[in-house]
């Protein structure tokens, strides 16, 4: 192998650690409240939302609005990240996009919830380092923990709104 290829390999290992970090900090500012921290994460244009419905947030300041419109109300909250992957853009090698797998526990108005999340993501590497260039989300619940047992025989799974929503995934009926 060359050099230069071993470059390469060395750098796309690097920008795959830098981008985890990424979602890490993301997941820590959330459940801090860090809004400062969270705004350096997204790009200048970033898009924000859920899946299946146009951005709720379209750049960072819009998207830092509707990230404190529902992390201030949401009381103490822990997000943890379990498997993610990357896939490189192979024509810019600034891009790339990937999934995180995430659960959560949030509890707004003293209601303990809980949360499968996949986080489906588009980074960009500017200014040296990676940020979020559009995250959108998807539930399989997000549920009150005493509605819990049972969660995924249910077709409505998003209980934490009335009326209950169907979930976001999988896409087949339950």
């Amino acid at each position: 192998m060359s050099d230069g290829a071993l470059a390469a390999r060395i750098a796309r290992l690097e920008d795959r650690e830098a981008i985890r970090t990424l979602c890490s900090r993301y997941s820590l500012a959330v459940d801090d409240h860090d809004f400062d921290t969270l705004a350096t994460l997204f790009a200048p244009d970033a898009l924000y939302g859920w899946v299946n419905a146009p951005p709720q947030g379209v750049g960072r300041e819009a998207v830092m609005e509707v990230l404190r419109s529902r992390i201030a109300p949401a009381g103490p909250s822990f997000h943890v990240n379990h498997d993610m992957f990357v896939d490189w853009d192979e024509h810019d090698p600034t891009r790339a996009g990937g999934m995180v797998f995430c659960h959560a526990e949030v509890c707004p108005a003293g209601t303990q919830l809980i949360g499968a999340i996949r986080y489906r993501d588009k980074y960009v590497k500017a200014e040296g380092h990676w940020m979020l260039a559009e995250r959108f989300l998807s539930f399989l619940y997000f549920t009150p923990l005493d509605q819990y047992p049972g969660i995924l025989a249910l077709r409505e799974r998003l209980r934490f709104m009335s009326p209950p929503q169907p979930a976001h995934w999988p896409a087949y009926a339950v």
